[in-house]
């Protein structure tokens, strides 16, 4: 046999590279080295995947070497645990120690009672798998927190935009490209954290985590194969033993045989009157036949008696038993081998477990710190310094132009001239034709700019103030976000009383004191950083209030201006356009009037050279009036009719008439045209006033609008500007505590857990063995087997009494078993001792009453045989398998209860030593149209044995699912007994027991 460091060296030989710890353990199955050259490269190295990001890795030689198999650990490890209290080796302080049988390696390791070996592994293999899932929460965290940064840097990048728009061409535009950079500068290095984290941190310890079990799995699977090789050795050595015994009770048949064939030649001979050659006793032996061997002396005996056959089986059964008996110890040193192997195997795998959990650990209190470096770099990094000078409103460059107003076209209608003018155009154009002074238009050009910088400034406004809102929203919903995600898992700001998060709940129940202390100096941080990203948030939610109010009034001051200033306008047009009106008609008027009075002088004339006639106009003056209304309708006036009908002086009383309405008219339109001249006058006057004041305000209120919003955005460069500062502050204390763990005191979680595990499995240890005792002596049980032969002397004493006498008693085959240790000297036939038979075993009282199935008579089987081989399920279950053949199915097979009390059968009223239920279903073969297809079957099975005499099985069989099944049960017995000496007899039995009436 080759023990477990001879089979792995040739396979460490030939491994290239270096590889992570869980590759420790090889498959150490083989036993020669043509079972190593048939190894398949599966099996014959290594496939495990080393952990992701391990900072160093392992000599596989050093680390398969049986002395300290820790010297090869990474040299990081060597460096930080400078601090850290020596931790002990898993291999000497949590090994399975070897001094119980209970510890025993070769017990079923799926058994919950038996398996007692590899406590601390199965343990740190366990608590493996928590903590691996564990690290991946961790990681997830992580990549939560990397979402976030991305997050934040996304929602801040879509901001400069809106700034760049609102403050393009005003006096702000190179103050807002030097804030816009120092955004850019933020939203740059948080990308970098949130991607650092994300792909270097985060990522990185998943994988980590994913490969922590895997290696675990690799480290137990290669332990468990051991255990299941030394579970496989004790058993095939307990087999052979027992075929060691079954040689031993098969060799007493054969003697027996033969004893029985020579007493019946002998009785022959007698019967015949042949001489009978007396008795020899051993000391009288010949010198000769004393130097034959025992098979020798059979082999002659044989030939001399005519027993060729019956000695020849003799000597098989002794053949086999001496080989069986090789074969037994040589299992035997193979088990012990293999115990041993898998005590080394035990120690290499707790060494590769704690190298693993203390890389584990340095690797994530290592992917902290980075995590902290990553953010301390890039906060360094951020440039948020703005410089903040005076504005200057008077360059032209530093306003918006206007649109360039177009010219008056003399194709548009007045309407459409009207409608126009008023928006855009030179207002030259229309003064002009208004008739207004050309500096009216000038102030009205600079109302227009007035109003259209106004616009500008409240756009400006309302943009600045959205890109603010913008900041302040991004920052509170990161402060909001974060906090939800660390109350999602457990790390909420103050104890609620409610259960912790699953994350927190697994860093308090499954990390050490130092790496939970980590943690909790992450999460400060992490704290910090949100509630600065709130308090950020409220300092521009704060700068940006001002900007809301000033936003709304500066809103209604334009509205109110723009409108006052078109309706002081548009009033100004109306009185310029009424004063044009009362000129033309008051003009109008007057040529009327000019052209009266020269009728009237054209008539006067005519009216004198006519006097002598002496005619008199006698109309009333009412009726001229009239007259003069009716003949001026009339084309020219109506002077040729007027000549036709009236008389001279008709003509002239009515032209008098219409001269003097005409001078009413024309003083009446004089005072028109002075009233309007005069609104004008104060219209403009009015106009200019209202202007001046507005340009005179305005400004005053467009320096103070640009400063506030300049405040404005200082104060939200500011916000960020502390909140890098402050986080800063925060990391870099957080740093210096994670280092201060990273230095070697996060190992003392190793110690402290080696200690508490120590101390634990110590007690239960202690619990076990006062529990369980400790049958070490036994040949069956120990931490590793001992050699029990089965002493064959008695066989070979009987084998030379049979040989030697010639009249062999009874008594001399009623002694006790082969298999114990001699008692007492065998005497030669002359002495006088007193010889018994062995008495006859009586039938079975019970079995009588039933009816009887079959009785069979089995030789060379003994009760022991019987019981072991059919009944006890010791090593090779019968009954299940039996039943499984026979095509039942669900067989369930529970294990022998033992009662010294005894288990009582109510049919038979016996009380038995062993109870079991067996259970299994069956397909029914007739359904008789009533019940379902598939049947149960359950038996209570009841057994006592009476030492090698009697072995009783009884039987309460109860069915299900066939017709009448409540009615009745069925009772079966076996009933074996012995026959002579070597032969026993089977009866067996069945009886049908109504439980109630089926009426």
């Amino acid at each position: 046999m080759t023990t477990a460091d001879e089979t792995l060296a040739p396979i460490c030989e030939g491994l290239e590279g270096v590889r992570s710890m869980g590759s420790l353990l090889e498959d150490d199955d083989a036993s020669s080295a043509e079972e190593k050259k048939e190894a398949t490269p599966e099996e014959a190295y290594d496939t495990s995947v080393p952990l992701a990001n391990s900072s160093s890795s392992l000599d596989e030689e050093s680390n398969l070497d049986n002395g300290d198999t820790r010297a090869g650990t990474f040299d990081s490890v060597k460096d930080k645990t400078s601090d850290a209290d020596p931790c002990p080796r898993w291999s000497d302080v949590l090994c399975t120690p070897s001094n119980a049988a209970v510890f025993t390696p070769t017990a079923d390791i799926n058994s919950l009672k038996q398996n007692m070996h590899g406590w601390a592994l199965k343990s740190a293999y366990d608590r493996t798998k928590v903590l691996s899932r564990t690290g991946k929460n961790c990681s997830q965290l992580l990549f939560d927190i990397a979402t976030l940064n991305d997050e934040l840097s996304n929602a801040m990048l879509k901001l400069r935009p809106t700034l760049d728009s609102a403050t393009s061409g005003t006096p702000l535009d190179n103050f807002a490209t030097d804030v816009n950079a120092c955004v850019l500068s933020f939203v740059k290095q948080t990308h970098e954290i949130a991607a650092c984290t994300q792909n270097e941190i985060a990522r990185p310890c998943a994988d980590y985590s994913v490969n922590l079990v895997q290696e675990g799995a690799q480290i137990y699977s290669r332990y468990s194969e051991s255990r299941l090789r030394c579970f496989q050795a004790r058993k095939d050595a307990l087999k052979m033993r027992q075929r060691c015994e079954v040689g031993v009770k098969d060799a007493e048949g054969a003697v027996q045989a033969l004893r029985n064939a020579r007493m019946s030649k002998q009785d022959a001979r007698e019967s015949t009157g042949d001489v009978v050659k007396p008795p020899q006793c051993k000391d009288e032996v010949t010198a000769g036949e004393a130097e034959l061997s025992l098979e020798e002396a059979l082999q002659r005996f044989g030939s001399t008696h005519g027993l060729v056959k019956n000695c020849e089986a003799v000597s098989c059964a002794l053949a086999d038993i001496e080989a069986s008996d090789k074969n037994y110890v040589a299992l035997v040193e193979a088990e012990n081998a293999a115990v041993t192997d898998a005590q080394n195997i035990e120690r290499r795998a707790l060494d590769a477990a704690q190298q693993n959990e203390e890389k584990r650990l340095l690797h994530m209190i290592g992917a902290l710190e980075r995590f902290l470096q990553t953010t301390r770099q890039a906060l360094d990094k951020m440039a948020l310094d703005v410089k903040v000078e005076p504005l200057d409103l008077n360059s032209d460059s530093n306003q918006k132009e206007l649109p360039a107003p177009a010219a008056a076209s003399i194709f548009k209608s007045p309407r459409r001239l009207r409608t126009t003018s008023d928006d855009s155009g030179p207002s030259i154009n229309e003064t002009k034709l208004l008739n207004l002074p050309d500096d009216l238009a000038e102030l009205r050009d600079t109302m227009k700019s007035l109003i259209g910088r106004q616009s500008a400034r409240l756009k400006a406004l309302k943009q600045v103030s959205s890109f603010n809102e913008g900041i302040a929203t991004a920052f509170e919903n990161f402060a909001s976000s974060l906090q939800a995600r660390l109350e999602s898992d457990g790390f909420a700001g103050k104890s609620d009383g409610k259960k912790a998060g699953p994350l927190a709940a697994q860093l308090k129940k499954n990390e050490g004191e130092n790496m939970l202390n980590a943690w909790i100096v992450v999460i400060k941080a992490l704290k910090a950083e949100a509630q600065l990203a709130r308090d950020a948030s409220k300092q521009v939610q704060g700068g940006n209030s001002q900007l809301y109010k000033v936003m709304s009034s500066t809103d209604k001051e334009l509205k109110s201006l723009k409108d006052g200033d078109e309706l002081r306008w548009k009033y100004l047009q109306d009185a310029a356009k009424s004063e044009t009106k009362a000129k033309l008609k008051h003009r109008q008027l007057r040529t009327d009037l000019e052209k009266a009075k020269a009728r009237l002088s054209t008539l006067e004339d005519d009216n004198a050279s006519e006097s002598t006639n002496g005619q008199k106009n006698n109309a009333a003056p009412s009726m001229n009036k009239a007259m003069g209304k009716m003949f001026s309708i009339l084309p020219g006036g109506g002077e040729d009719v007027m000549n036709k009908m009236l008389t001279p002086q008709q003509r002239q009383a009515v032209v008098l008439e219409q001269l003097k309405e005409a001078e009413t008219k024309e003083a009446k339109a004089g005072e028109g045209a002075a009233a309007a001249k005069s609104m004008k006058e104060q219209a403009i006057a009015s106009y200019i006033a209202e202007a001046e004041a507005s340009i005179s305000k305005n400004k005053a209120d467009e320096r103070r609008i640009w400063e506030l919003i300049q405040e404005s955005l200082v104060c939200a460069v500011d916000a960020v500007n502390r909140l890098r500062h402050g986080h800063l502050i925060v990391v870099s204390g957080c740093l210096n505590e994670i280092q201060t763990h990273a230095q070697g005191t996060v190992l003392n979680d190793v110690t402290n857990w080696t200690r508490n595990t120590e101390k634990r499995i110590i007690d239960n240890r202690s619990r076990v063995v006062t529990e369980n005792g400790d049958n070490g002596d036994d040949f069956e049980s120990g931490f590793s087997l001992k050699v029990h032969r089965i002493d064959c002397t008695e066989i070979r004493k009987l084998i030379e009494i049979v040989l030697s006498d010639t009249r062999i008693d009874d008594s001399i085959m009623n002694g006790e078993s082969a298999q114990m240790e001699p008692t007492a000297t065998t005497k030669c036939p002359d002495d006088d001792a007193p010889k018994s038979v062995l008495p006859e075993v009586p039938k079975d009282p019970i079995i009588q009453k039933m009816d009887p199935i079959f009785s069979k008579k089995l030789k060379g089987v003994s009760i022991e045989t019987y019981y072991e081989k059919g009944w006890s399920d010791k090593i090779n279950p019968l009954y299940s398998p039996w039943l499984e053949r026979k095509g039942s199915f669900d067989v369930s097979v529970t294990q022998w209860e033992h009662s010294d009390q005894g288990f009582e059968n109510k049919w038979s009223g016996e009380k038995f030593h062993q109870k079991r239920t067996v259970k299994f279903k069956f397909k029914r073969t007739t359904h008789l149209y009533i019940g379902p297809p598939i049947a149960g079957v359950t038996q209570t099975q009841y057994c006592y044995k009476d030492g090698n005499d009697r072995c009783v099985m009884m039987m309460t069989v109860e069915m299900d699912g066939i017709p009448y099944s409540d009615v009745f049960a069925v009772e079966v017995r076996w009933a074996a007994r012995r026959v002579g000496t070597n032969d026993i007899a089977v009866d067996a039995g069945v009886f049908v027991r109504f439980i109630k009436s089926s009426m």
